[in-house]
């Protein structure tokens, strides 16, 4: 089984636990991991291969020139250059890998991946799953950002989530290279909303096929949304993506039951300990959350003497209605 990942060296912590759960979970398939970065440390790097090659996997850096990539492409700190390594793949893989599963790191495998990963592509160049984010969204807030020419595949579901990708690279290699992808973010004046995923999904349009979301690429906010406990995501969940706030955050955000599965991972490794530091420094220092808190107790007092007004004003009135009932009578 080939994985792809593409990482910092920031995110080696969250890329040991998702690596740690996709072994643990599949012990009975050769993994070999294809590391894409370009500032991950020689120590670091050897950890990672260290982790691969206890469970008799296998881990490949591929090193990333940063420069082949447009400047104009958006990058921001939530879409760090990283995300653009998937789009290098058919150039930069190594000849005779055919056949790739991409993960982010912000993932934890749940069960064997044997099956998806031996899914027949037949026309399809990828294959990956309807992005549950934009469950009850409308055409109007989908398109906001996103240029007008992927309203057909917002309506069909045919629009997946860049997170999970099982990529035909045999044919990938065939047919398109970065410049690719490069030319339809030209095409658009570099203008969309999730860089990478939004240009997958415009320049394959018509080579996607689909597996099941819920299975495959789980968000993990939007299954505790939907009633999603703790036992049901571990019978039927395969990959839990934590996409948006990883539950290494402490900070100004909702947690939930299912960031459980993350931990239960996570605190078995060689980084717990500082992670779990991590997690409680920026839930009791956060300065956001701080605001917000005292954002509501100004409304809060605020509202208290509208009411106190109020009351006043109603407790006058009823006075004089009851003055003027006396003297009528």
């Amino acid at each position: 089984m080939n994985v792809a990942m593409a990482i910092n060296e920031r995110y080696v912590p969250y890329t040991y636990v998702m690596l740690k759960s996709l072994f643990q979970k599949n012990e009975d398939a050769h993994v070999h991991v294809y590391l894409l970065h370009c500032d991950v440390s020689r120590e670091s790097a050897d950890i990672l291969s260290g982790l691969a090659e206890s469970f008799g996997g296998d881990l490949t850096e591929v090193r990333i020139d940063v420069a082949r990539l447009d400047e104009r492409l958006p990058r921001t700190q939530h879409w760090p250059v990283e995300i653009y390594y998937r789009l290098l793949m058919p150039d930069i893989m190594p000849e005779g890998v055919d056949r790739v599963l991409y993960m982010d790191a912000d993932i934890v495998v749940l069960k064997s991946l044997r099956d998806f990963y031996q899914t027949e592509f037949g026309d399809n160049l990828i294959i990956g799953c309807w992005d549950l984010a934009l469950n009850n969204l409308s055409e109007e807030d989908f398109l906001r950002e996103r240029p007008v020419q992927l309203k057909e595949s917002f309506h069909s579901r045919n629009y997946i989530n860049s997170g999970v990708l099982l990529i035909n690279l045999e044919e990938l290699r065939k047919k398109y290279r970065l410049e690719d992808y490069i030319d339809m973010a030209k095409s658009l004046d570099f203008k969309i909303s999730a860089p990478d995923q939004d240009l997958i999904n415009l320049v394959h349009e018509d080579a996607i096929g689909h597996v099941d979301e819920w299975k495959y690429n789980c968000l993990s906010w939007i299954a505790a949304n939907n009633g999603f406990d703790y036992e049901r995501v571990a019978r039927e969940v395969a990959i839990l993506h934590y996409a948006g706030n990883g539950p290494w955050r402490g900070g100004d955000h909702v947690h939930y039951e299912l960031e459980r599965f993350w931990w239960e991972v996570a605190m078995d490794t060689p980084y717990a300990n500082n992670l779990a530091k991590g997690f409680v420094n920026e839930a009791v220092t956060d300065q956001k959350t701080l605001c917000i808190i005292a954002e509501y107790e100004h409304q809060k007092k605020l509202l208290l003497e509208q009411n106190a007004r109020i009351s006043g004003a109603l407790n006058d009135a009823a006075a004089l209605i009851e003055k003027l009932s006396q003297t009528k009578a």
